[in-house]
Protein backbone atom coordinates (compact mmCIF):
# COMPACT_ATOMS: atom_id res chain seq x y z
CA UNK A 1 0.00 0.00 0.00
CA UNK A 2 1.11 2.98 -0.84
CA UNK A 3 2.70 5.61 2.27
CA UNK A 4 3.03 9.70 1.37
CA UNK A 5 7.00 10.10 2.47
CA UNK A 6 8.00 12.41 5.06
CA UNK A 7 8.79 15.91 3.46
CA UNK A 8 11.16 18.33 4.60
CA UNK A 9 11.53 21.47 3.02
CA UNK A 10 14.16 24.59 3.73
CA UNK A 11 13.09 28.54 4.06
CA UNK A 12 15.81 30.54 2.85
CA UNK A 13 15.74 34.18 4.66
CA UNK A 14 16.48 37.31 3.05
CA UNK A 15 19.83 39.38 3.73
CA UNK A 16 22.07 40.24 0.77
CA UNK A 17 25.53 39.38 1.22
CA UNK A 18 24.35 37.57 4.60
CA UNK A 19 22.73 35.08 2.27
CA UNK A 20 25.73 33.45 1.40
CA UNK A 21 25.49 31.69 4.98
CA UNK A 22 22.73 29.53 3.45
CA UNK A 23 25.57 27.81 1.00
CA UNK A 24 27.21 26.75 4.24
CA UNK A 25 24.14 25.65 5.83
CA UNK A 26 22.97 23.47 2.97
CA UNK A 27 26.46 21.87 2.27
CA UNK A 28 25.89 20.27 5.67
CA UNK A 29 22.68 19.46 5.43
CA UNK A 30 23.53 17.54 1.98
CA UNK A 31 26.96 16.14 4.05
CA UNK A 32 24.36 14.94 6.43
CA UNK A 33 22.30 13.06 4.30
CA UNK A 34 18.99 15.39 5.24
CA UNK A 35 16.76 15.44 2.04
CA UNK A 36 15.31 18.85 1.30
CA UNK A 37 11.85 18.05 -0.67
CA UNK A 38 10.98 21.68 -1.52
CA UNK A 39 12.66 25.15 -1.24
CA UNK A 40 11.42 28.64 -0.67
CA UNK A 41 13.31 31.53 -0.81
CA UNK A 42 13.23 35.70 0.04
CA UNK A 43 15.54 37.85 -1.90
CA UNK A 44 19.31 36.47 -1.16
CA UNK A 45 17.67 32.79 -0.20
CA UNK A 46 16.03 33.45 -3.26
CA UNK A 47 19.37 33.28 -5.33
CA UNK A 48 20.53 30.59 -2.90
CA UNK A 49 17.71 28.48 -3.31
CA UNK A 50 17.05 28.70 -7.16
CA UNK A 51 20.56 27.52 -8.04
CA UNK A 52 20.63 24.41 -5.91
CA UNK A 53 17.00 23.72 -6.82
CA UNK A 54 18.14 23.35 -10.17
CA UNK A 55 21.58 21.47 -10.19
CA UNK A 56 20.85 19.78 -6.30
CA UNK A 57 24.91 20.27 -5.90
CA UNK A 58 26.39 22.21 -3.18
CA UNK A 59 30.18 21.84 -4.08
CA UNK A 60 29.01 23.77 -7.33
CA UNK A 61 26.44 26.46 -5.45
CA UNK A 62 29.44 27.37 -3.86
CA UNK A 63 32.18 27.82 -6.49
CA UNK A 64 28.86 30.08 -8.29
CA UNK A 65 28.16 32.22 -5.11
CA UNK A 66 31.64 32.80 -4.94
CA UNK A 67 31.49 34.00 -8.41
CA UNK A 68 28.40 36.04 -7.69
CA UNK A 69 29.74 37.84 -4.86
CA UNK A 70 32.65 38.91 -6.49
CA UNK A 71 30.95 40.39 -9.17
CA UNK A 72 28.77 41.99 -6.59
CA UNK A 73 31.56 43.49 -5.33
CA UNK A 74 32.57 45.60 -7.71
CA UNK A 75 28.91 46.98 -7.90
CA UNK A 76 29.71 50.69 -7.00
CA UNK A 77 30.14 51.69 -10.38
CA UNK A 78 27.05 50.64 -11.62
CA UNK A 79 25.69 53.30 -8.60
CA UNK A 80 24.73 56.95 -10.31
CA UNK A 81 23.87 58.11 -6.90
CA UNK A 82 27.69 59.08 -6.02
CA UNK A 83 27.55 61.45 -8.33
CA UNK A 84 26.35 63.91 -5.97
CA UNK A 85 29.87 63.20 -4.27
CA UNK A 86 33.30 64.63 -4.42
CA UNK A 87 35.63 62.70 -5.88
CA UNK A 88 37.50 62.16 -3.16
CA UNK A 89 34.88 60.68 -1.01
CA UNK A 90 33.48 58.57 -3.91
CA UNK A 91 37.14 56.88 -3.46
CA UNK A 92 36.86 56.33 0.19
CA UNK A 93 33.46 55.13 0.83
CA UNK A 94 31.68 51.59 0.53
CA UNK A 95 28.23 52.42 -2.25
CA UNK A 96 25.85 51.29 0.36
CA UNK A 97 27.96 53.60 2.89
CA UNK A 98 27.40 56.12 0.76
CA UNK A 99 23.70 55.27 0.29
CA UNK A 100 23.16 55.27 3.74
CA UNK A 101 24.84 58.81 3.85
CA UNK A 102 22.74 60.28 1.56
CA UNK A 103 19.51 59.11 3.42
CA UNK A 104 21.14 60.82 6.80
CA UNK A 105 22.22 63.69 4.82
CA UNK A 106 18.98 64.70 3.16
CA UNK A 107 20.11 64.27 -0.43
CA UNK A 108 17.81 61.89 -0.79
CA UNK A 109 14.68 63.48 -0.49
CA UNK A 110 16.15 66.75 -2.42
CA UNK A 111 17.63 64.82 -5.50
CA UNK A 112 16.22 61.28 -5.73
CA UNK A 113 12.71 61.53 -4.22
CA UNK A 114 11.31 61.99 -8.29
CA UNK A 115 13.05 58.85 -9.24
CA UNK A 116 11.27 55.05 -8.78
CA UNK A 117 14.68 53.78 -7.85
CA UNK A 118 18.39 54.56 -7.46
CA UNK A 119 19.58 51.98 -9.48
CA UNK A 120 18.28 50.48 -12.91
CA UNK A 121 18.91 46.86 -12.18
CA UNK A 122 20.42 45.77 -14.85
CA UNK A 123 23.97 45.00 -13.95
CA UNK A 124 22.18 42.76 -11.74
CA UNK A 125 19.77 41.11 -14.28
CA UNK A 126 22.82 40.66 -16.08
CA UNK A 127 24.58 38.96 -13.53
CA UNK A 128 21.36 36.57 -12.55
CA UNK A 129 21.02 36.35 -16.29
CA UNK A 130 24.35 34.47 -16.87
CA UNK A 131 23.76 32.12 -14.09
CA UNK A 132 20.10 31.40 -15.01
CA UNK A 133 19.81 32.14 -18.33
CA UNK A 134 16.94 30.53 -19.73
CA UNK A 135 15.84 27.81 -17.24
CA UNK A 136 12.40 27.47 -15.47
CA UNK A 137 10.91 26.93 -12.42
CA UNK A 138 9.55 23.57 -14.16
CA UNK A 139 13.25 22.27 -14.90
CA UNK A 140 14.42 22.63 -11.21
CA UNK A 141 15.69 19.47 -10.09
CA UNK A 142 13.85 19.89 -6.12
CA UNK A 143 10.30 22.16 -6.15
CA UNK A 144 11.69 25.52 -5.33
CA UNK A 145 9.47 28.91 -5.02
CA UNK A 146 10.12 33.08 -4.68
CA UNK A 147 8.26 35.43 -2.43
CA UNK A 148 7.87 38.22 -3.66
CA UNK A 149 5.41 41.59 -2.34
CA UNK A 150 3.04 43.23 -4.95
CA UNK A 151 2.65 46.80 -4.68
CA UNK A 152 -0.29 46.76 -6.37
CA UNK A 153 -2.49 44.67 -3.76
CA UNK A 154 -0.06 44.95 -1.00
CA UNK A 155 -0.06 40.99 -0.83
CA UNK A 156 2.93 38.12 -0.61
CA UNK A 157 2.86 36.35 -4.05
CA UNK A 158 4.91 33.29 -4.21
CA UNK A 159 6.57 32.75 -7.54
CA UNK A 160 6.32 29.54 -9.23
CA UNK A 161 6.81 29.43 -12.75
CA UNK A 162 8.33 31.46 -15.65
CA UNK A 163 11.73 32.18 -15.59
CA UNK A 164 14.24 31.57 -12.73
CA UNK A 165 15.77 35.12 -13.16
CA UNK A 166 12.71 37.41 -13.48
CA UNK A 167 11.31 36.11 -10.32
CA UNK A 168 14.27 35.95 -8.83
CA UNK A 169 15.18 39.58 -9.81
CA UNK A 170 11.33 40.38 -8.30
CA UNK A 171 12.28 38.79 -5.08
CA UNK A 172 15.47 40.71 -4.59
CA UNK A 173 14.49 44.00 -5.62
CA UNK A 174 14.75 46.32 -2.88
CA UNK A 175 12.13 48.99 -3.18
CA UNK A 176 13.65 52.48 -3.74
CA UNK A 177 17.17 50.84 -4.62
CA UNK A 178 16.36 48.37 -7.48
CA UNK A 179 12.85 48.61 -10.10
CA UNK A 180 10.05 47.30 -9.10
CA UNK A 181 9.27 43.96 -11.56
CA UNK A 182 6.71 43.83 -13.85
CA UNK A 183 5.07 40.04 -13.41
CA UNK A 184 1.80 39.04 -15.28
CA UNK A 185 -0.79 42.15 -13.55
CA UNK A 186 1.51 42.31 -10.63
CA UNK A 187 4.08 44.93 -9.53
CA UNK A 188 6.74 42.98 -7.31
CA UNK A 189 9.53 44.20 -4.72
CA UNK A 190 11.47 42.32 -2.29
CA UNK A 191 9.77 39.93 -0.42
CA UNK A 192 11.50 40.33 2.96
CA UNK A 193 9.22 43.41 3.33
CA UNK A 194 6.70 41.08 3.92
CA UNK A 195 7.89 37.27 4.72
CA UNK A 196 11.23 37.63 5.38
CA UNK A 197 11.79 34.21 6.52
CA UNK A 198 9.27 32.24 4.14
CA UNK A 199 8.10 29.36 6.44
CA UNK A 200 4.31 29.41 6.01
CA UNK A 201 4.52 28.85 2.25
CA UNK A 202 7.03 25.86 2.88
CA UNK A 203 4.65 24.32 4.92
CA UNK A 204 1.32 25.46 2.44
CA UNK A 205 3.24 23.02 -0.36
CA UNK A 206 2.50 20.00 1.65
CA UNK A 207 5.89 19.62 3.94
CA UNK A 208 5.47 17.60 7.43
CA UNK A 209 8.64 19.39 8.81
CA UNK A 210 10.15 23.02 7.55
CA UNK A 211 13.88 23.99 8.31
CA UNK A 212 14.96 27.62 8.39
CA UNK A 213 17.66 29.41 7.74
CA UNK A 214 17.68 32.88 9.34
CA UNK A 215 20.23 35.22 8.27
CA UNK A 216 19.31 38.36 9.41
CA UNK A 217 21.41 40.45 12.61
CA UNK A 218 19.81 41.30 15.86
CA UNK A 219 18.72 44.58 16.35
CA UNK A 220 21.85 46.47 18.56
CA UNK A 221 21.04 49.31 21.58
CA UNK A 222 20.90 52.53 20.76
CA UNK A 223 20.43 55.61 22.16
CA UNK A 224 21.54 58.40 19.83
CA UNK A 225 19.16 59.48 16.82
CA UNK A 226 20.01 62.72 15.18
CA UNK A 227 16.94 63.28 12.95
CA UNK A 228 13.61 62.06 11.35
CA UNK A 229 15.53 59.73 9.06
CA UNK A 230 17.27 57.76 11.93
CA UNK A 231 14.41 57.30 13.78
CA UNK A 232 12.14 55.64 10.71
CA UNK A 233 15.30 53.37 9.78
CA UNK A 234 15.07 52.42 13.47
CA UNK A 235 11.48 52.04 13.72
CA UNK A 236 11.77 49.93 10.17
CA UNK A 237 13.99 47.39 11.74
CA UNK A 238 11.90 47.05 15.01
CA UNK A 239 8.80 46.11 12.66
CA UNK A 240 11.04 43.29 10.66
CA UNK A 241 12.45 42.02 13.62
CA UNK A 242 9.45 41.70 15.07
CA UNK A 243 7.37 39.73 11.64
CA UNK A 244 10.20 37.79 11.66
CA UNK A 245 10.24 36.05 14.77
CA UNK A 246 6.66 35.36 14.35
CA UNK A 247 7.31 33.53 11.01
CA UNK A 248 10.24 31.79 12.76
CA UNK A 249 7.59 30.74 15.95
CA UNK A 250 6.12 28.63 12.53
CA UNK A 251 9.33 26.49 12.01
CA UNK A 252 10.28 23.32 13.32
CA UNK A 253 13.84 23.86 13.79
CA UNK A 254 16.03 27.13 13.11
CA UNK A 255 19.49 27.56 11.75
CA UNK A 256 20.82 31.13 12.67
CA UNK A 257 24.62 31.17 11.16
CA UNK A 258 26.46 34.08 13.79
CA UNK A 259 26.79 36.52 10.75
CA UNK A 260 25.67 39.99 12.91
CA UNK A 261 29.03 41.63 12.18
CA UNK A 262 28.69 41.14 8.04
CA UNK A 263 26.79 44.16 6.29
CA UNK A 264 24.14 43.17 3.70
CA UNK A 265 25.87 45.30 1.16
CA UNK A 266 29.58 43.53 1.65
CA UNK A 267 30.25 41.12 -0.60
CA UNK A 268 34.03 40.99 -0.05
CA UNK A 269 34.38 37.97 1.99
CA UNK A 270 31.90 34.99 0.60
CA UNK A 271 34.37 32.04 2.01
CA UNK A 272 33.31 33.72 5.69
CA UNK A 273 29.61 34.04 5.48
CA UNK A 274 29.87 30.20 3.79
CA UNK A 275 32.02 29.22 6.37
CA UNK A 276 29.79 30.49 9.24
CA UNK A 277 27.07 28.68 7.24
CA UNK A 278 28.66 25.85 8.04
CA UNK A 279 29.64 26.32 11.65
CA UNK A 280 25.95 26.69 12.23
CA UNK A 281 24.65 24.17 11.10
CA UNK A 282 27.19 21.55 12.01
CA UNK A 283 26.61 23.31 16.04
CA UNK A 284 22.59 21.90 15.36
CA UNK A 285 22.78 18.94 13.08
CA UNK A 286 22.80 16.40 15.79
CA UNK A 287 19.66 18.28 17.10
CA UNK A 288 17.84 18.61 14.11
CA UNK A 289 18.19 14.54 13.11
CA UNK A 290 17.07 14.59 16.38
CA UNK A 291 13.99 16.22 16.19
CA UNK A 292 13.58 14.33 12.19
CA UNK A 293 13.41 11.23 13.89
CA UNK A 294 10.79 12.07 16.38
CA UNK A 295 8.35 14.07 13.93
CA UNK A 296 8.72 11.02 11.62
CA UNK A 297 7.58 8.95 13.83
CA UNK A 298 4.81 10.86 15.54
CA UNK A 299 4.09 11.61 11.66
CA UNK A 300 3.44 7.64 10.57
CA UNK A 301 1.56 7.20 14.05
CA UNK A 302 -1.07 9.51 13.72
CA UNK A 303 -1.34 8.44 9.61
CA UNK A 304 -1.78 5.19 11.92
CA UNK A 305 -4.69 6.17 13.31
CA UNK A 306 -6.37 8.13 11.35
CA UNK A 307 -6.29 4.71 9.42
CA UNK A 308 -7.97 2.99 11.74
Amino acid sequence: MYRKRFKIGLALGGGGARGLAHVGVIRILEKEGIPIDIIVGTSAGSVVGAYYALWKNSQELKTIAIKIANKLNQYSKYFDFNKYQAEGDRKQKLPWRRLTEFIRKGYFLHTELNKVCLNDGLYMEKVLGEIFSEYSFHETKIPFRAIAADLISGKETVLNEGRLTKAIMASCAIPGIFPPVQYNNQLLVDGGIIDNVPVEPVKKAGTDFVIASDINRDIKRKNKYNNAIDILIRSDLITSKALRRIQLEKSDFVISPEINHIDWWDFSKPEICIELGEEAAKRTVNKLKSMLRKNKLKNSWKKLIIKH
